[in-house]
């Protein structure tokens, strides 16, 4: 009776080892097979990786738009600047233009000289006569310096006032050697007597003084005195600096 019930008693305990085995095979099952829990971070890294994408998207636009805003496509290149051997500054922002969505106008002058508006000009280091200093600019593609208006004037004024020395003579391109007090520009077109900027902070110009040349005074010239930047009549024997002008050159940039 007694080995009857030891044998029982084994095959129960058997039994019971069996279903706890099973129990916990299930249980690590269940485990391996659950899903892991998601993080904030890893439910925000797609908005995060299309945000580094658009960042970096824009950043290449930009650098591309810089790259085409300066490289030197040339619409219309004036041939007196080829024949000068000048090449083009590269063109900024303000001086350009859009023609349309994909495409920008730009005007340009050549290496060294200053851009206002259209126009470029050349203020000369070398001194000559106002003969030499017209056939100068003649040279190098322009002509001398026509002043059309009061913005104009301004302009050369900044310029000169930024140049070292209280006494700078600058030829212009205005004359009456055909005709005493007939003043004509290099273009042959008369003086309008509306925008004239003559001297009178020494003594009213143009004066035409023939203390040094019998034959008086008959070219004109940009004269600064201090802080006073006027226009003065010189002989036209005597050298000064000068001041050339041109039309820039147009640019059309496809962006």
């Amino acid at each position: 009776m007694d080995n009857e019930y030891i044998t029982l008693q084994k095959h129960t305990d058997s039994i019971y080892t069996s279903i706890n085995i099973t129990r916990n095979c299930h249980s690590k099952d269940q485990q391996v097979d659950k899903p892991l829990k998601e993080t904030p971070i890893t439910k925000q890294w797609p908005k995060i990786l299309l945000t580094i994408l658009l960042i970096l998207s824009l950043a290449a636009n930009v650098v591309l738009a810089v790259f085409l805003i300066f490289k030197s496509t040339e619409l219309h290149i004036p041939a007196h600047f080829q024949s000068s051997n000048k090449f083009l500054n590269k063109p900024t922002l303000d001086h350009c233009s859009h023609l349309n969505n994909s495409s920008l106008e730009c005007t340009a002058c050549p290496e060294g000289w200053l851009q206002h508006n259209k126009k470029c000009y050349f203020f000369s280091t070398d001194s000559m006569n106002w003969t030499a200093s017209r056939d100068f600019c003649i040279t190098l593609g322009g002509h001398l310096v026509i002043i059309e208006s009061k913005a104009e004037q301004k302009f050369l004024e900044t310029v000169l006032r930024s140049k070292e020395g209280r006494r700078l003579s600058y030829w212009i391109g205005l004359n009456d050697i055909i005709t005493e007090g007939a003043w004509y520009w290099v273009n042959n077109v008369p003086l309008d007597g509306s925008i004239t900027y003559w001297g009178k902070a020494i003594i009213q110009q143009p004066e035409d003084w023939k203390g040094e040349n019998t034959s008086g005074e008959d070219c004109a010239k940009l004269f600064k005195y201090s802080s006073s930047i006027e226009w003065h009549d010189d002989s036209c024997q005597k050298e000064h600096a000068n001041v050339c002008e041109t039309v820039s050159g147009m640019l059309k940039v496809y962006m």
